[in-house]
């Protein structure tokens, strides 16, 4: 057993001993992250035989315990700090009530912190997808919710019979009555933090299609039109599709237009708005298998340098939601800087000279710098309370945002042509470029 594990285990015992049963209160678990309650007579924890409370100096060991495990890298990765008050609360109760505590302690306390990889499955809002489950990336897959998705499920990471008896019964018992979407990743995370990072792997990966896809008008992706059709976790985010189903099955759908009474020197008019169920098509853009193997080149750890798409995409994905055009533009100046910029602050001019060497043709790079010149003015006059009528364009928006997509590609074609793996080597090419010792195959 090494120092800090048996140091943990320990503490562990120690609070036990000060932990007895709590009668007529509800045990708050969670609320255990918060000083003032755990240091309160309310405080109450749940334990086998029911609620339980803790001595005060059990508290203290408690507490103790917390800043072991928090300054442990490996906790730090897999747990939420603030959720994990409770889950050692309870750990705490449940040796308190073990018949072997010192077995118990060493146990739990070894889950807590060797703990492995957690599979996280759920349904998706605001996709279109009508075809076979596919593997995404290395550790996702999306698909409908069937059996079909259950059976790639599998495939992930050797799940277990059990473990696929749960998906299947999961996936049951899903009460949505319109065809349904699911998302599925292996995450490091526990608990609440397996969530955030499940969300976080399902956005990005919506969101860096989103920005590769060329010829969005082609494939009827339109952006400045709002968040409604913004793919979501299902139930957190309503589903536009079965939410104008069941709201016309049910006999309310005139909450699904709004229809403004106008009076003016011509008298009362009326005209009637709405939003469409436009889901992603997110499966026809998987088609594209460059678009597809980009994806899963830009979220995995093979090209540090690609991290940057990760973060563009975030931005972008902000910038095509978006009502606003003084937003997008922000949003896509953002993700401009976001692929091109360095950690160093760089002045327009080595931005735009960075941006104009992605361009593989030395005669257009002029007419590049020109366009990333016309960006940052726009983008520098929003974020400094400015006015621009460029932004007010809607075309100009979204030609920006096709700016973005450009140079997210051509940072993957440096990352492939010119062996660009990191940050380091993404300065040294561009030195390179600038000076003509490297050039674009």
């Amino acid at each position: 057993m090494d120092k800090a594990l048996q140091r943990a285990v320990e503490l562990t015992l120690t609070a036990a001993q000060g932990v007895t049963a709590y009668s007529g209160v509800h045990p708050w678990n969670y609320g255990w992250c918060n000083e003032t309650y755990r240091r309160s007579n309310a405080a109450a924890v749940s334990s086998p035989s029911g609620a339980a409370q803790m001595s005060a100096e059990a508290v203290g060991r408690l507490e103790e315990l917390h800043k072991l495990l928090a300054s442990n890298a490996k906790v730090r990765d897999r747990w939420d700090l603030e959720e994990l008050w409770g889950v050692l609360a309870t750990l705490v109760a449940a040796v308190s009530a073990s018949e072997n505590p010192p077995s118990s302690a060493e146990r739990y306390i070894g889950h807590v912190m060797q703990a492995g990889s957690t599979l996280v499955v759920f349904p998706v809002a605001n996709l279109r997808w009508d075809g076979e489950p596919l593997r995404v990336t290395r550790k996702s897959v999306i698909g409908v919710l069937n059996e079909e998705f259950c059976a790639a499920i599998q495939d992930l990471g050797q799940q277990s019979e059990t473990t696929a008896n749960h998906i299947s019964k999961y996936v049951r018992n899903l009460g949505h009555k319109f065809p349904c979407v699911g998302f599925a990743t292996i995450v490091r995370g526990q608990k609440k933090l397996a969530q955030e990072q499940a969300r976080r792997s399902f956005r990005l990966v919506v969101d860096v299609a989103l920005m590769l896809a060329t010829e969005k008008d082609r494939r009827n992706l339109w952006s400045m039109r709002g968040s409604h059709n913004r793919p979501g976790i299902r139930g957190l985010s309503m589903d536009r599709a079965a939410t104008e189903a069941g709201l016309r099955a049910s006999g309310f759908d005139s909450e699904l237009f709004s229809r403004p009474l106008l009076i003016d020197d011509n008298g009362p008019s009326s005209t009637v708005s709405w939003f469409s169920a436009d889901p992603l098509p997110l499966e026809s853009l998987f088609e594209d298998e460059q678009l597809h193997e980009a994806v899963r080149l830009c979220l995995s750890d093979e090209a540090p340098v690609l991290k940057r798409l990760a973060v563009a995409a975030r931005w972008y994905a902000e910038s095509y939601w978006s009502e606003s055009n003084d937003d997008a533009a922000l949003a896509a100046g953002v993700a401009l800087d976001a692929l091109i910029g360095s950690t160093s602050a760089l002045p327009g001019r080595s931005m735009r000279e960075r941006y104009a060497l992605l361009e593989a043709d030395p005669t257009e790079r002029s007419a590049r710098a020109i366009e990333h010149a016309e960006i940052y003015t726009a983008r520098s006059l929003v974020a400094h309370g400015g006015t621009s009528q460029k932004v007010d364009d809607v075309a100009f928006i979204r030609a920006m945002q096709d700016s973005v997509t450009w140079a997210a590609w051509r940072l993957i074609a440096m990352h492939r042509d010119l062996q660009v793996a990191n940050n380091k080597d993404l300065e040294a090419v561009l030195d390179g470029l600038r000076w003509g010792t490297h050039k674009w195959q």
